[in-house]
């Protein structure tokens, strides 16, 4: 299975991603993709940026800096549109060539992408899974891992598709209301199911 991960900020997308890479699935992060992508100075990507956005969006070494981006691109729908615009071609080539790669193997695996529904990525997938999470508890952990404030947050939010509509179009919702446990329970089920 070809499984595609979403769902918004601080939902638990990676703990769930995580536990199925512990179960053998190949897993891949399409944040971390994209930090990769503009970490490295060298890139076609990040020259199309500098020409796209200009020098302000640079460190001193010549590597993209996230604050910067976050503070250029959730604030700015536009400016987010060109930003993703720029960067998910190169992030579609590499989720393809892994699900080639899967698919070619026979294994099972989890691409966890947070803006899959708002990309029409869903067509790439077997399915797709949605970890839902009450926005109480996200903003909760947003604020003391992240260090994000309640502005930041709903931010980047507004440029997302609803929690509530993201669990409506997955082929799979996960419930991450309660402890680890509860979480963990519902995702050994699904590994049941689809034996």
């Amino acid at each position: 299975m070809i499984l595609g991960l979403t769902g918004s900020i601080g939902g638990g997308k990676s703990t769930v991603r995580e536990f199925l890479v512990s179960r053998q699935w190949v897993g891949f992060d399409a944040d971390e993709y994209c930090k990769e992508i503009w970490q490295n100075p060298t890139a076609d990507f990040l020259r199309q940026v500098k020409r796209d956005f200009g020098p302000a969006l640079f460190g001193k070494n010549g590597t993209l800096e996230r604050e910067k981006i976050a503070d250029a691109i959730f604030s700015d729908p536009l400016k987010m549109e060109k930003w993703l615009a720029i960067l998910y071609p190169a992030l579609e080539s590499k989720m393809q060539s892994i699900i080639r790669s899967c698919r070619s193997k026979g294994v099972h695996a989890v691409l966890e992408v947070p803006l899959l529904f708002e990309n029409s990525y869903e067509k790439l997938f077997d399915k797709v899974m949605t970890v839902w999470c009450p926005a109480a508890i996200r903003a909760e952990r947003l604020s003391s891992q992240r260090k994000l404030d309640v502005n930041d947050i709903r931010r980047r939010e507004a440029l997302q598709l609803d929690d509530d509509k993201k669990l409506e179009k997955a082929d799979i919702g996960i419930i991450n209301s309660r402890d680890r446990d509860f979480l963990i329970m519902q995702l050994e089920k699904f590994l049941i199911s689809i034996k």
